[in-house]
């Protein structure tokens, strides 16, 4: 079994309240949403079986890094970047966020709990700004897909439904698009009115990579990472690095830095220091 399904299975078990089946491991080796998914379940589980020393470690650690994305970027950790990630790496890191969200509202952790009410906040204000009708659509890392550029309906991989899903709720109150992954689920169990309103009002965050945005007349956006060596190194090919999002039809994605004679030249600067 891939370590993503077995890690997710983990998750799934922990998030229905039962035993996970794999030995319960804390840490970041292999994907930063690998290490998201093992400390949450591992948390769930310590609770559900009474094991308070891993509980204790596995609420540290996530602490630890809570920290990290407020210094480092969002979505990050040490030279691991996931920032904006779509599916199904965005779904890997919100059901954690989720699940651990949560089981500290159950343990009545208010500090835990905020932490993760925080994190979703960073998220649900990056995906207003990049919002579109509905669509969620930014540079991202995570987007893996081989080509220069791709905008054709097969691709699918710069889509970010739990994105969607969850911005709908918060911003309308309503389940106005149709995706009920593990994340969605999750979130709908932890956000009441209180909580909707500060997570509607949540700043953008700051990122590992900051985005460069410029809003094109007549509607829409076009948005893209500065090709810089400091980007090359944390994203890789691992990125979706611009977007033109037009008002009305499909963005045009670009993957893996290539060349765009199009974009804008004036903009802002998103999730710098």
């Amino acid at each position: 079994m891939a370590d993503h399904v077995r890690l997710f299975h983990d998750l799934t078990l922990a998030a229905q309240g039962l035993p996970i089946k794999s030995k319960a491991t804390l840490g970041f080796s292999g994907s930063y949403n690998y290490g998201k998914m093992r400390i949450a379940a591992a948390y769930a589980h310590a609770i559900i079986v009474g094991d308070k020393p891993l509980l204790y470690d596995a609420r540290e650690i996530w602490l630890d890094n809570e920290h990290e994305q407020l210094t480092i970027g969002h979505w990050c950790h040490a030279q691991q970047c996931e920032q904006l990630c779509p599916q199904p790496h965005s779904e890997f890191l919100i059901s954690p966020c989720c699940l651990v969200w949560r089981e500290a509202i159950k343990q009545d952790d208010n500090e835990l709990s905020s932490a993760c009410e925080a994190e979703m906040g960073r998220s649900i204000a990056a995906w207003k700004v990049f919002n579109l009708g509905g669509i969620v659509c930014a540079p991202s890392a995570r987007a893996k897909d081989p080509d220069d550029k791709s905008n054709d309906a097969g691709v699918g991989q710069w889509r970010n439904r739990p994105a969607d899903a969850i911005l709908s709720r918060v911003l309308t109150g309503k389940r106005g698009v149709r995706f009920n992954g593990l994340s969605v689920q999750l979130f709908d169990q932890c956000m009441g009115p209180i909580a909707r309103g500060r997570l509607a009002s949540s700043p953008f965050p700051k990122l590992r990579v900051p985005i460069r945005y410029s809003a094109l007349p007549g509607g829409g956006y076009a948005t893209w990472y500065d090709p810089t060596d400091d980007a090359r190194h944390v994203l890789g090919r691992d990125a979706l690095t611009a977007v033109i999002h037009r008002a009305k039809g499909r963005p045009d994605v670009y993957y893996d830095f290539a060349p765009v004679s199009n974009l804008p030249q004036t903009f802002t600067i998103l999730g710098g220091d």
